[in-house]
């Protein structure tokens, strides 16, 4: 269902499955009447942060600093972009990393559903972000599943 207000366009999502599913926003009005749009961009965000200059681990290699090194959910980050009252959101690439963001790539024959848990950390990081601001998603090498 869609509703045009002033703001935008409300919307909510329900699926008919057999897990109960819904969503809903409100999409940003089109910036048509401003001289100027505000456009944030976005790129290799990471989910850990590099613990030791020589290694680069994830934290299911043994010794992580969890107390200081994990970034996911990026709550900072993601209340601080609020504050600009974006027009549009740029997203540029390396949405995801296959290794050590923040596990280490599974190369196995389940590399897949590895892959889309990574992609699903980032869909979780942005949510309350991009069901109200109108978003442009480029993938780039490591965002296109290619090992």
């Amino acid at each position: 269902m869609y509703i045009s207000t002033l703001t935008g366009v409300r919307y909510i999502l329900n699926r008919n499955t057999n897990l109960e599913y819904s969503d809903h926003g409100i999409i940003k009005h089109d910036p048509h009447d401003k001289s100027e749009i505000t456009l944030l961009s976005l790129s290799c965000v990471e989910q850990v942060i590099k613990p030791t200059k020589s290694s680069w681990r994830g934290i299911d290699a043994g010794y992580f600093p969890y107390d200081w090194a994990v970034l996911y959910s990026h709550v900072q980050l993601t209340e601080n972009l609020k504050k600009f009252n974006a027009d549009i959101l740029f997203f540029a690439g390396d949405q995801v990393y296959e290794g050590a963001s923040p596990t280490a790539a599974d190369t196995g024959p389940l590399a897949h559903l590895d892959y889309l848990y990574k992609w699903f950390l980032w869909c979780q990081t942005y949510k309350d972000l991009t069901t109200r601001i109108p978003s442009i998603s480029i993938p780039d090498d490591h965002d296109a599943y290619h090992w």
